[in-house]
């Protein structure tokens, strides 16, 4: 019900913004811990942890088992998504 953005990119902003706008709830992955981007999607409504997008605990955290969808937004981002990777991570209930 949700959607995972990893990593911002260099248009991040951009596509968290557009998200918003049509409603999405979005949750942003991001290994950066201080940057405007973070507190521009913030302002926006986006739920965003720090931390390596590719560790299962921050995936569990994130809810990645009732995502619609995970976007990579970052081209050197080293997320691998499976249809099996949902199955494997514990209900986040």
């Amino acid at each position: 019900n949700h959607i995972i953005v990893a990593g911002l990119g260099r248009h991040g902003e951009e596509l968290i913004a557009r998200l918003r706008q049509r409603g999405e709830n979005v949750i942003v992955l991001s290994t950066e811990t201080k940057t405007t981007q973070l507190d521009t999607c913030r302002d926006l409504g986006a739920v965003v942890f720090v931390g390596n997008p590719a560790m299962p605990h921050l995936l569990k955290r994130a809810c990645l088992n009732r995502a619609k969808r995970l976007l990579q937004a970052r081209k050197r981002s080293r997320i691998l998504w499976k249809g099996k990777a949902r199955a494997g991570l514990p209900d986040c209930r």
